[in-house]
């Protein structure tokens, strides 16, 4: 009987202001409004199929000094009011609007803390000729991420036409957070957008995906938030969205660096008289974005393997890290080779290869062109040390990257000296040591791919 009870009162309220016949329901003063909050909040009312029409402007808290609020400073009347909207405006469940809200030009003042459509999203909606001023949104507590919009955290096959918000975002983004096969036309934000951490951050939405359109909409105010990932008007849009005939020119863009981290994999292939075969690129790189036009990352590379090059530029390389299967190659097949001819260069498992990579961007798009350069010392403990250079010019979409570059070495060899059975296996081995050091410079094309965040 209980279980029949709730499931009928979520269908059926009681309230003086909805009746489920009706298909357009008017917001007449401020006890309308309350109890349009209370049912969508607490009795998880959609409004499905119905029609809200604000008939007046709406004052929810003191607007006086709206501009200084914060978590700690609280609009004047806060504690006056807190307990008559703590079912409504202060409630922090989930909800979902599925239903037309008319604004009619009317102003909603005084919002503080939560989005107007709560901690929720709105979906199949229309949100249409709506004012917002002197209001302040930010996340009410640390365990809704990014709660901080104005109208709704995310927006799902939605239109919204005509809405112009003046407040202040905290930890969110101006209208929504998200936006997913939406439209938002003819809309403004006026005011201070302060992003989460690397997420994301815009004065209309933080992301637009799924063939949302973003058509003739204005953004003016401060737009705060991590390097590369901010804009005035969505921080990131999908390949299948629009953005066109915005207008961003009054914002200002404050970008805060933000830690990155990734990895790049490739193939270098040498060429000339000492190239080098470095089969096994692979980065892993820590660092930070500085602004949107420059990075720069710590990196560690995986050691070269072990090489043997004559002057011919043919190599051979041991792909298990074993020097002796090199020897037995050129034993086998370079019976012919000049014995002064042949250098010997490996990283023993005791190297330590590190690079400090700097990185500029061309361009502050989703799809970016950029050159950086790997610095890089390979430091070890037995062999020598060897120093490379690894400037690349590439491309990134989004956490993609792609480049070209040529990899110099400047790497110590050692020649491959025989005792008198020449070309034996044993000879080989014995007697290399006793070779002289040869510096050699040599160098490789490298085809790189990465992914980082």
């Amino acid at each position: 009987m209980s279980v029949g009870f709730c499931f009928a009162a979520a269908k059926s309220v009681s309230s003086y202001w909805y009746d489920e016949s009706k298909t357009v329901l008017e917001i007449n003063n401020f006890e309308d409004f309350l109890e349009f909050q209370r049912l969508l909040r607490k009795e998880d009312v959609t409004f499905k199929g119905k029609e809200v029409h604000l008939k007046t402007d709406i004052i929810v808290f003191d607007t006086t000094n709206s501009d200084t609020w914060s978590k700690k400073i609280k609009p004047k009347d806060f504690e006056e009011k807190k307990y008559l909207l703590k079912n409504s405006i202060l409630d922090q469940s989930f909800s979902v609007f599925n239903g037309e809200f008319y604004g009619n030009g009317h102003y909603i003042r005084g919002l503080y803390g939560m989005p107007l459509f709560g901690l929720g999203r709105i979906k199949n909606a229309v949100i249409q000729n709506l004012n917002i001023s002197h209001s302040q949104f930010f996340a009410a507590n640390f365990l809704v991420a990014g709660a901080g919009a104005s109208i709704a955290l995310s927006s799902i096959n939605s239109n919204i036409r005509d809405c112009n918000v003046f407040a202040d975002v905290y930890s969110g983004n101006g209208l929504f957070n998200v936006t997913i096969g939406t439209t938002i036309k003819n809309c403004s934000y006026n005011g201070n957008v302060t992003g989460i951490g690397n997420i994301y951050a815009g004065g209309i939405a933080s992301i637009a995906r799924k063939s949302s359109i973003l058509d003739n909409n204005k953004v003016s105010g401060i737009i705060i938030g991590p390097a590369r990932r901010t804009n005035g008007i969505v921080g990131s849009i999908s390949s299948s969205s629009v953005g066109m005939n915005n207008d961003e020119s009054d914002v200002i863009i404050a970008e805060k660096s933000g830690f990155a981290f990734g990895f790049e994999t490739g193939y270098s292939l040498g060429i000339g008289k000492y190239g080098m075969s470095d089969f096994n690129t692979f980065n892993l790189y820590i660092g930070a974005i500085i602004n949107r036009h420059f990075a720069i990352y710590l990196g560690y590379g995986l050691p070269q393997i072990p090489t043997i090059g004559k002057t011919n530029g043919i190599k051979y390389s041991a792909l298990n890290g074993y020097a002796e299967s090199v020897f037995k190659e050129v034993i086998e097949n370079e019976k012919g080779l000049p014995k002064d001819d042949i250098l010997y260069n490996i990283q023993d498992e005791f190297t330590i290869p590190i690079f400090v990579k700097p990185r500029f961007y061309l361009s502050e798009k989703s799809i970016s062109p950029f050159i950086d350069a790997d610095v890089g010392i390979a430091l070890s403990f037995y062999e020598s040390t060897n120093f490379y250079f690894n400037p690349s010019v590439g491309v990134q979409i989004k956490m993609f990257t792609v480049s070209l570059g040529y990899k110099i070495q400047a790497a110590q060899y050692q020649k491959l000296l025989f005792g008198t059975d020449n070309w034996s296996y044993g000879s080989f081995i014995g007697t290399y040591e006793s070779g002289g050091i040869v510096k050699r410079p040599n160098g490789a094309i490298s085809l790189k791919i990465g992914f980082g965040f």
